[in-house]
Formats: C-alpha cells, sequence, structure tokens
C-alpha cells in the first residue's frame, strides 16, 4: 500500500522559475553514454572539480549513473527516490546506463547554484521532471540511549571557501587533516569500516543512517549542537532487528550495535514523516549535445 501523502506537495523541478528570475545554467554542457572499459574499474564512476575544489569553474563525471546525478542535483539520498524500477537498478561495475558529463561554470558558483544548475541540465537533457512528498510509515527513531558519547563541536567559524584539504597528509586517526571548522565525514575501509564525522547535527546523522539500514531515520535525540565522532562498523549488511545480537565472529558490531556501545545512541522502530523525491517523468537517454 502507497503510503499516506501529507502536507504540501512542493515541485521540485528545476524548471519552476519565476519569470522575473532565469533558470541558472552551466557555461557549457556536454554529455555523452560511457564507453565501456577494457576493465571493471574503467566503469567505476568518479567526478573531479566544482565548487569547493582547485577546479571550481569545471565539472567531469565519468561513468555516472542517473541516479546519482539526481541525488546529487536534488541533495538527498538515493533511497529517497521514488522512480523507475530501472533507475536504482545500474550495476555500478557496469558502463551501462551511464553517462560521461563536462560542464564549465563561473568560478565563484556556489553549491547550491551548482545544484540548480544541474537540476535544470537534466530537466532540459533528460526531460527530468520531480516533486517532494512528506510521507508517513515506517521509520527507526534515533534516540539517546543513557547518555551520549558524542563531543560538540569546537566552537569556530567554518574555514575560508578556498581552503584546501591535503588528502596527502594524514592525522593521528589515519584520516586527512582538515582545516579548523570543517564539516563532513571520512570513510577508512580496512579489516572494519572506519568513519569520521565532523561538525555533524543529528538530523544529518540520521539522514546518513537511512542508506545504512534502508529505513527512513528521524532524529529524536534533542541533541541541537553539532558533534565531532567516529564509528566503527564490521563489513556486510546490518541485522534487519536493532535488538537482535550485533556483533559476529568476523568482529565488531554493526551500525546498530556501534550506535549503543560507541555513541550511546540507538534506533528504535517508530512511525512518523519522512521526505521522497518522487520521479514524475525521466528519459533513459539524453538528448543531443
Amino acid at each position: 500500500m502507497r503510503p499516506l501523502l501529507i502536507g504540501i506537495i512542493m515541485s521540485a523541478c528545476a524548471a519552476a522559475q519565476t519569470a522575473s528570475t532565469p533558470a541558472p545554467q552551466f557555461d557549457v554542457a556536454s554529455i555523452k553514454a560511457t564507453t565501456p572499459g577494457k576493465t571493471v574499474m574503467e566503469n567505476v564512476m568518479r567526478r573531479t572539480g566544482g565548487p569547493g575544489s582547485s577546479d571550481p569553474g569545471r565539472v567531469v563525471y565519468h561513468s555516472y549513473p542517473l541516479q546519482q546525478l539526481i541525488t546529487e542535483a536534488y541533495d538527498v539520498l538515493w533511497v529517497q527516490l521514488d522512480g523507475p524500477s530501472w533507475l536504482n537498478a545500474v550495476n555500478l561495475l557496469s558502463a551501462d546506463d551511464k553517462f560521461d558529463l563536462e560542464v564549465r561554470l563561473p568560478p565563484e558558483t556556489t553549491m547550491q547554484q551548482y545544484r540548480l544548475m544541474l537540476q535544470n541540465l537534466l530537466a532540459g537533457r533528460f526531460g527530468l521532471k520531480t516533486h517532494r512528498e512528506i510521507r508517513q510509515g515506517a521509520v527507526y527513531a534515533l534516540v539517546v540511549n543513557k547518555a551520549p558519547k558524542i563531543t560538540p563541536s569546537p566552537d569556530v567559524p567554518p574555514p575560508a571557501d578556498d581552503a584546501k584539504i591535503d588528502f596527502r597528509a594524514r592525522g593521528d586517526d589515519g584520516f586527512p587533516i582538515t582545516p579548523p571548522g570543517y564539516s563532513g565525514m571520512f570513510v577508512n575501509v580496512r579489516e572494519q569500516v572506519h568513519m569520521k564525522f565532523m561538525r555533524q547535527t543529528m538530523a544529518e546523522f540520521a539522514k546518513w543512517l537511512w542508506s545504512q539500514t534502508k529505513k527512513p531515520v528521524v532524529d529524536r535525540t534533542g541533541l541541537e549542537s553539532t558533534y565531532d565522532f567516529y564509528v566503527q562498523i564490521r563489513k556486510g549488511t546490518p541485522s534487519a532487528n536493532p535488538d537482535a545480537s550485533t556483533n559476529d565472529d568476523n568482529g565488531g558490531p554493526d551500525i546498530f550495535g556501534a550506535l549503543t556501545s560507541q555513541l550511546g545512541l540507538k534506533l528504535t522502530p517508530d512511525k512518523g514523516g519522512f521526505e521522497m523525491l518522487v520521479i514524475d517523468h525521466l528519459d533513459r537517454t539524453p538528448t543531443g549535445n
């Protein structure tokens, strides 16, 4: 049964701009189907350039599926997409249904402006039409277990727009050294999966957890600061039951166990509202350059 729709349905189509405000566009944009590589690794998606990088006026995508382009354009998770079955069925190690893009933009373009440009590109070349829905259904509630074990972020301003991260320089924790005030996360996969979160709100963390549990997660911790913390979990799919045993012989907890033991948080089954991006129309192939 389709979850009950509540609230206001808001158009997310980038073409819905007012007549007095032209839709932001890339200076140049080229899209073509990815040519299959000789090895599997040549088909793996990668992206370089763009706002905040060392090459802010140019972005190059290689072997990108439409799913990933849409999630980047609308700042949502892939699990928030409600669209055609083929959209979420792309083999990430294949070149099928993938595209190479090169776009050029003014170097001073912000990330928000960049996303609008990408939305308009997808609307113009793939006929993308979307709307956002707030649905009601089964969720996990992220709550404090007994006492949180996370540290509020230092009260420092965010880094300058031109601040760079030297990914070759590593701290004692094995992660890249970031400028003060940096926000984001890093992942380091060894025998286990190590993650470092910096200046994260619990609402942002709950959204990330959704991608891990494959069920909507809503923040009900009551924690309102931004936080710095680490999470270490075993490889593999987490248990479908947050109350089940969360350790195995391969060492380490899944995400449910890590929340409790490492962060002092937990996920509990509940009901609540969550946002979905609904694909009303999407062409599988783009119009020509």
